[in-house]
C-alpha cells in the first residue's frame, strides 16, 4: 500500500508539470438543485461535488467508472449476484445495497443502472444522508445526473466519435454519439440524443480436459482443445427524446423518454486473480447478458411571485437477463458427499462432468410521483415542502431460454450431459434435471411527506430544519423448487405446482435534519448539521433445508433467526463544514463527519451457496473530505481532492463469524484521492486551433470484500488518464490514453448466479490500458 501511495504522489507531482484546462481568470460559481431549489454550492449546508457537463466532456467520460474514482469518499462493489445488476455504491463508508440514492433529474433509479452520459448539464454527488428530501435509500448520500434541457434559442448540435484499442483485446473499440436541439416554435423545442458503443472483449475462454475436476476446477491437463478469444465483447445503444413546451414565462412542461440496451457476449470477469485474462472451462458454454430499460418522465413547473410548483412523474421499466456457466460449482457438489452438504451423486451415477448453465431474469417496473413547492419569499423565511409516492414491482426469476431446456418443462438451473454420444439429459430421480429454480415477485410502496425550512436569524446566521414522514409497505411471493431447494420437481412437472409462500411488511416513522449556517464573510461559509437517514426492509430468497444450509446457520449461531425478511435500518450523521473562496482563483471546501449506524442490513453468505440479509450489529464511520480548485494561470487549472473514512463495526455478531467489533465495513477504502490538471494554450498554435492537454489521476486505497463469505482484500490501485490535442470553437481532435499505467484494479468480487466454485473466485476488474483517437464537433 505504501508503494501505491508513493506512486500516486509521483504521478500527481508529474501532472503539475504537464496538463489541460479552460482559460479563465476567476473561478465560476456552480449552481445546483440538490436542495430542490437553485443555489450555489458555496452557500448550502451540504458536502457536495458538482461536475459540469463541460468537465465530463473534457475527461472523455462515458460511464459511472469514468468519474466515480475522482469523488472523495465514494466507493463501489458487487453486492449481489450477476454482472449487469450487481453493483452497489457507498458514500462515507455506508456500504450495502440501496445505501446510495441514484437519480436522473427528479427520478430515482437503481444504483446498479449505468446510464451512458448523454448531454448532461452536470452530476451532483451529495454526501451524507439525504432522507428528508430524497427518502429511503439515501443513507450515505445521493448521486444526481442532471440532463441539459432543450431550448428555443436556435438549432444546435454536437457530435462525438472515437476509435481505440485495448490491451489484451484483438478487437477495436468504437463509440459514436450525438445530440441535436431543434426549436419547433418560440415556445416549443425538442432535443434528440443517441449513442452506440461497441467494446472489444479482453477475456479468452479455454476449453480442455479437466485434470483434477474436484480439487482444482480451473486447471487444465495439457493444452486446451478449444480457445474462444475476446468472449466478453459488449454493445450499448442509448437514446433519448426530450420535449420542452413553454407557453409563457411561468409554465414549463417537459416530457421525455430515455432508452438503453446493453448486450454482453460474455461475463467480463477474471478467474482466480484479477490480472488473469483466461477463463478455463470444462465446456464451451457461452455466458451472456442483456439489460434493457426505458424511462419516461413528465415534469411540469409553474413559477409564481411566491415560489415554484413542481410535479415530477416517471415510469421506469427494466428487464435484465443473464446466463452463466456454472458447471464447476455443480460438478463440485455432484461428488461432494451429502454429509458435507453436497448431492452425493458420484456413488450413484459415477463422476460424469455435466454442463449446467444457469439463467436469471430480473424485471422492474417503477412508478414515481412527486409534488413540491419551493418558496421564494423576500423575507427571512423560506421552505421546500412536498409529497412523494413510489410503487415498485420486481420479479427475480430463474428461467431458461434454451430450446433444449424448455422441452424439459422445468425452469432454472439444470443438469445436461454433454458429449455422451447423444444420450438424453441425465434424469436424477426424483428431481428430474432441475437443480434449482425460483419465482420471486415483490411489490414495494413508499409514501412520504417532506419539508425543509430555513430562517435567517441575521444577515449572517441562518437555521434549517427538515423532516420527513414515511409510510412503506413491502409484500412478496416466493416459489422455489429443485434439487438444491429440497423440493422435488420430477418429469415435466411445472413450477406452478409448487405451493408459494407469502409475506408482508409495513413500517412508518419520521426522520429529521437540523443545520446551522454562518456566513463569516462574503467568501467564507461555515455550517454544522445533524441528519437522519433510513432504508426500507425487504425479504430474502428462502434458505432451503439442503446442501448443509441448516448446519451453516447453526455454525454462525443464527439457526433461530428469521431469514425470510429483514427490517429497515437507520443512521444519524453529524458534520461540520467550511466553504471558502480563498481568492478569486482558489477555492477550498472541507468537511468532517461522524456517523452512527445501527441494526445494519447485512448480507450473510452461507457456504451452501445461499445468502440472506438480516439486521445485525452497529457501526461507526468518521472522516473528512477536502476539495481544492485553483486557477494557477489563465491557461492552467488544478483540481484536487482527498477523502478519508474510518468505518468499522462497534458490535460483535455471531461470535465474530459475521462481524466482530473493530472489523472494517466492506468496500470502504480508507483513503481516496484525485488530481487533475487542465491546460489550454493562450494563443492558437495552428491556424485557429488551440493546444489543450489534460491529466487525471486517482488513487483508491485497499478495502475488504465479503461478497462470497470469505474475507478478501481488494488491493489499492491508481488510474491515470491522459488527453491532448487541438481545438477551436467547432472542432476538437483528441489523442487519449485511459489507464495509462495499465494497472488492473480489483473492483469487486463477483457473486455468481449459482455460487462461487471453490478455488475459483471471479473478479470485476478495470479495463486495461486503452489508447485511441476522438473527434468532437459542435454546431
Amino acid at each position: 500500500m505504501k508503494r501505491n501511495k508513493i506512486a500516486f504522489a509521483v504521478l500527481a507531482s508529474a501532472a503539475l508539470v504537464c496538463t489541460n484546462a479552460k482559460a479563465q481568470t476567476v473561478l465560476e460559481e456552480i449552481v445546483v438543485t440538490a436542495t430542490k431549489r437553485s443555489e450555489s454550492t458555496q452557500t448550502i449546508p451540504l458536502s457536495i461535488t458538482a461536475i459540469s457537463g463541460e468537465d465530463l466532456e473534457a475527461r472523455g467520460a462515458v460511464e459511472f467508472f469514468d468519474y466515480a474514482t475522482s469523488i472523495p469518499n465514494l466507493s463501489f462493489g458487487a453486492a449481489t449476484d450477476g454482472v449487469l445488476a450487481g453493483r452497489s455504491i457507498s458514500l462515507r463508508g455506508i456500504a450495502g445495497l440501496n445505501t446510495t440514492g441514484v437519480y436522473i433529474d427528479d427520478t430515482p433509479i437503481s444504483e446498479s443502472i449505468d446510464p451512458r452520459l448523454l448531454d448532461l448539464e452536470r452530476i451532483e454527488v451529495l454526501r451524507g444522508p439525504q432522507g428528508t428530501l430524497y427518502g429511503a435509500r439515501s443513507l450515505g448520500g445521493t448521486i444526481r445526473q442532471i440532463t441539459a434541457r432543450p431550448n428555443t434559442d436556435g438549432v444546435t448540435s454536437k457530435f462525438r466519435a472515437n476509435l481505440s484499442s485495448t490491451e489484451e483485446s484483438d478487437d477495436l473499440n468504437f463509440l459514436v454519439s450525438g445530440t441535436v436541439n431543434l426549436p419547433l416554435s418560440d415556445t416549443v423545442a425538442v432535443k434528440f440524443s443517441g449513442l452506440y458503443e461497441d467494446r472489444g472483449g479482453i477475456f479468452d475462454r479455454q476449453v480442455g480436459t479437466i485434470a483434477d475436476f474436484l480439487g482444482d476446477p480451473a486447471s487444465l491437463a495439457g493444452e486446451p482443445t478449444l480457445v474462444n478469444e475476446d468472449v466478453d465483447s459488449q454493445a450499448v445503444i442509448a437514446f433519448s427524446a426530450d420535449l420542452l413546451i413553454q407557453p409563457n414565462d411561468n409554465l414549463t412542461i417537459r416530457p421525455r423518454i430515455m432508452y438503453q440496451d446493453t448486450d454482453l457476449d460474455g461475463f467480463p470477469l477474471a478467474d482466480i486473480d484479477p490480472d488473469n485474462f483466461d477463463q478455463n472451462r470444462p465446456f464451451d458454454t457461452e455466458e451472456f447478458g442483456e439489460d434493457e430499460w426505458v424511462l419516461g418522465t413528465l415534469n411540469i413547473n409553474y413559477d409564481t411571485q411566491y415560489g415554484s410548483f413542481t410535479s415530477a412523474t416517471s415510469y421506469f421499466d427494466r428487464d435484465t437477463f443473464e446466463g452463466e456457466q456454472s458447471a464447476g460449482f455443480i460438478n463440485f457438489l455432484q461428488a461432494l458427499p451429502e454429509e458435507f452438504g453436497g448431492f452425493g451423486l458420484t456413488e450413484v451415477i459415477g463422476q460424469i462432468p455435466v454442463d449446467s448453465p444457469i439463467f436469471r431474469e430480473l424485471t422492474f417496473e417503477t412508478l414515481v410521483q412527486e409534488f413540491r413547492f419551493a418558496s421564494d419569499f423576500n423575507g427571512p423565511f423560506n421552505f421546500v415542502v412536498g409529497a412523494f409516492y413510489q410503487d415498485i414491482d420486481e420479479e427475480r426469476n430463474f428461467e431458461p431460454r434454451n430450446e433444449a431446456v424448455d422441452l424439459l418443462g422445468n425452469f432454472g438451473q439444470f443438469f445436461e450431459a454433454v458429449g455422451l454420444g447423444g444420450i438424453p439429459p441425465l434424469e436424477l430421480f426424483p428431481f428430474g434435471n432441475t437443480i434449482f429454480n425460483s419465482f420471486n415477485p415483490s411489490n414495494t410502496e413508499e409514501f412520504g411527506i417532506f419539508g425543509e425550512f430555513t430562517y435567517d436569524i441575521t444577515d449572517k446566521l441562518s437555521v434549517l430544519f427538515g423532516a420527513r414522514h414515511f409510510d412503506t409497505e413491502f409484500s412478496f411471493t416466493q416459489i422455489q423448487a429443485g434439487l438444491a431447494a429440497g423440493v422435488p420437481l420430477p418429469g415435466d412437472t411445472p413450477l406452478s405446482t409448487v405451493p408459494p409462500e407469502f409475506g408482508n411488511q409495513e413500517e412508518d416513522g419520521q426522520i429529521y435534519k437540523i443545520a446551522i449556517e454562518y456566513e463569516l464573510s462574503d467568501s467564507v461559509f461555515l455550517y454544522g448539521l445533524a441528519a437522519e437517514g433510513f432504508r426500507i426492509g425487504g425479504a430474502n430468497t428462502i434458505i432451503p433445508p439442503t446442501l448443509g444450509c441448516p448446519e451453516d446457520l447453526e455454525a454462525l449461531g443464527l439457526s433461530g433467526v428469521d431469514t425470510s425478511q429483514f427490517q429497515s435500518d437507520d443512521l444519524t450523521n453529524f458534520e461540520l463544514g467550511l466553504k471558502a473562496d480563498l481568492s478569486p482563483t482558489t477555492r477550498l471546501n472541507a468537511t468532517a463527519f461522524f456517523i452512527d449506524f445501527d441494526q445494519i442490513q447485512q448480507s450473510v453468505q452461507l457456504a451452501c451457496g445461499f445468502q440472506f440479509v438480516g439486521n445485525f450489529g452497529a457501526a461507526e464511520s468518521q472522516g473528512v473530505e477536502l476539495e481544492l480548485t485553483s486557477q494557477l494561470s489563465p491557461s492552467l487549472t488544478l483540481a484536487a481532492n482527498l477523502g478519508y473514512t474510518d468505518a468499522e463495526f462497534t458490535e460483535t455478531v455471531a461470535g465474530g463469524l459475521v462481524n466482530a467489533e473493530g472489523d472494517p465495513l466492506q468496500f470502504v477504502p480508507e483513503i481516496t484521492a484525485a488530481v487533475s490538471l487542465d491546460y489550454l494554450s493562450g494563443a492558437p498554435v495552428y491556424g485557429d486551433m488551440y493546444f489543450f492537454g489534460r491529466v487525471d489521476a486517482s488513487y483508491v486505497d485497499d478495502s475488504l470484500s465479503l461478497v462470497n463469505g470469505l474475507p478478501r482484500i481488494r488491493e489499492s490501485y491508481e488510474q491515470v488518464g491522459l488527453r491532448f490535442g487541438l481545438q477551436n470553437e467547432k472542432y476538437t481532435f483528441t489523442i487519449f490514453a485511459n489507464n495509462l499505467t495499465d494497472e488492473i484494479a480489483n473492483l469487486a468480487d463477483n457473486r455468481s448466479l449459482a455460487a462461487e466454485t471453490p478455488d475459483r473466485p471471479r473478479f470485476v476488474i478495470s479495463r486495461p490500458r486503452t489508447i485511441g483517437v476522438e473527434v468532437n464537433a459542435k454546431f
